[in-house]
């Protein structure tokens, strides 16, 4: 509560003229005159005088000739900030103030017209009393890489009730519990990916008030933002790839699993087709750096094009020893094989 704000005659005389706007001829000469408040019982006398210009009177002409200044009735309001709720407070279902309002007063006109015609009033007024309805929060819930248990692939969203929570002197937060019961189960892997081995993006936080939605308590939401597009966490559930074996779809796996870019169990040469039978290491014409006839570049072991994709490059064969005899070949063990079948012939 603000006292200043709560005692404050022109903060009253605001909160009903703002009110009642179709009563504004009925408020240029009903003032507000004094306020007292009563810590001990919470009441507050509001007191309206009449006194049009200074004069505590009224001329009939104005009563007679200006609109609305004979209103039907007139809207009691609090003045804007005389009372706050403390964020703490703020939990679904809180009842900030009983549904029912007492008013009672009197007016007195002219003397001689109060013994005459004595106007007193006392009403028990029904009211729409003020219960919290705190938006829900939203946890929502999307699988990678496979499907939920009933096959289905859609985000699933769960509302969740949460309540702000006093920290420390200043400092609260926007909470809520994530229930078991919440948590989809029963996730089904997409052909390629490992069933196994499938995880939550992060973990999921069961205990009691332990969703942290908003750190500060307290959110400016901007024009046509909701509730929910501050309060939401997500969660995601994915499957990896099974071990050795590439991610489907992935372009940048190789095309085999675990190999280079060569098909498993070739080589870059092919086993046993170094030379063909009968033929020396060098083709006729060639000298020993493996050059063939009208070519002017060196080539390599290799057989593929040196455009194709693999790892292994083209090279010039050493001139003496092993290497000599073998070239490039000198890393292939098939092709090793391959020379010394040819040498015990």
């Amino acid at each position: 509560m603000n006292e200043e704000i709560l005692c404050s005659e022109q903060a009253w005389q605001t909160a009903f003229e703002t009110g009642s706007p179709a009563a504004s001829g009925f408020f240029s000469y009903m003032r507000c005159s004094e306020v007292n408040y009563d810590e001990n019982t919470g009441k507050v006398d509001v007191i309206f005088t009449i006194n049009e210009n200074g004069t505590n009177q009224v001329k009939v002409s104005t009563i007679e000739d200006t609109p609305g200044s004979r209103p039907d009735s007139i809207q009691a309001y609090s003045p804007a900030g005389a009372f706050t709720i403390k964020p703490e407070n703020f939990k679904k279902g809180v009842k900030v103030f009983t549904s029912e309002a007492t008013f009672k007063g009197e007016i007195d006109m002219a003397p001689w017209m109060a013994l005459v015609f004595p106007i007193r009033f006392e009403a028990c007024v029904e009211q729409h009393g003020l219960t919290l309805d705190v938006a829900d929060a939203q946890v929502t819930f999307d699988v990678e890489n496979g499907t939920w248990a009933d096959g289905t692939a859609d985000t699933l969203t769960r509302n969740v009730e949460v309540d702000v929570i006093k920290m420390s002197e200043g400092s609260h937060v926007v909470a809520g519990t994530l229930a078991e019961e919440m948590i989809p189960a029963g996730m089904i892997a997409a052909e390629g990916y490992d069933q196994e081995n499938g995880a939550w993006d992060k973990e999921l936080v069961t205990e009691e008030n332990g969703l942290i939605f908003l750190e500060g308590g307290i959110a400016a939401m901007s024009e046509g933002e909701t509730a929910n597009d501050i309060l939401t966490i997500g969660y995601t559930y994915s499957f990896p790839g099974k071990p050795g074996e590439p991610n489907p779809g992935d372009p940048n796996q190789p095309a085999y699993p675990g190999e280079d870019d060569n098909k498993p169990g070739e080589d870059d040469n092919k086993p046993g087709e170094d030379n063909k039978p009968g033929e020396d290491e060098n083709k006729p014409g060639t000298e020993e750096t493996g050059k063939n006839p009208g070519t002017t570049g060196t080539v390599s072991g290799n057989k593929k094009p040196s455009g194709n994709k693999g790892t292994a490059s083209a090279g010039t064969s050493a001139a003496t020893g092993l290497a000599g005899v073998l070239g490039l070949q000198a890393l292939s063990v098939a092709g090793i094989a391959a020379i010394l079948k040819r040498k015990r012939k």
